[in-house]
């Protein structure tokens, strides 16, 4: 099994996660750094969802959010894990993205889980435009990871 991460689970990691479903059967995606499942009431961003049904005739709007505690059950089968962001430049998490009052990255570490790191920019508050070659890089760096 695989993993995305971002900041909120929201845009990046709910879009790779959905392009490697692509390659890969088992991929999961979570948040790390902030808590928004209240506030996008539990399913990736609307705009992320539209650009990628219109753009690549994938789903996403069912998908929910999920924080490290979420995923807890599936740590042990990970294979490779992916964080689309460097998570050493975060200053700080959600007490409630946290595992053990650590990072998710700083839960790895600790447990000896190694990771990659991709830095894709966030799209919060972008453009549309911005946006799709923001989903489209992520498709890339997907693509580029399983080729």
């Amino acid at each position: 099994m695989d993993l995305f991460v971002c900041w909120a689970n929201v845009w990046r990691s709910q879009s790779a996660e959905w392009f490697a479903k692509k390659f890969k059967k088992d991929v999961i995606s979570c948040a790390s750094v902030e808590a928004r499942k209240e506030k996008y009431f539990y399913k990736p961003e609307k705009v992320i969802t539209d650009i990628i049904f219109k753009k690549y005739n994938i789903d996403i709007s069912k998908q929910e959010i999920y924080y490290p505690l979420d995923i807890l059950k599936d740590i042990d089968n990970l294979e490779n894990i992916y964080f689309l962001f460097d998570p050493k430049k975060a200053k700080k998490s959600d007490k409630e993205v946290l595992i053990k009052w650590k990072t998710l990255w700083e839960y790895f570490d600790s447990i000896w889980k190694k990771y990659s790191i991709y830095e894709i920019e966030d799209p919060d508050a972008k453009d549309d435009d911005t946006i799709v070659k923001i989903v489209d890089n992520i498709n890339l760096v997907v693509n580029k990871i399983y080729s």
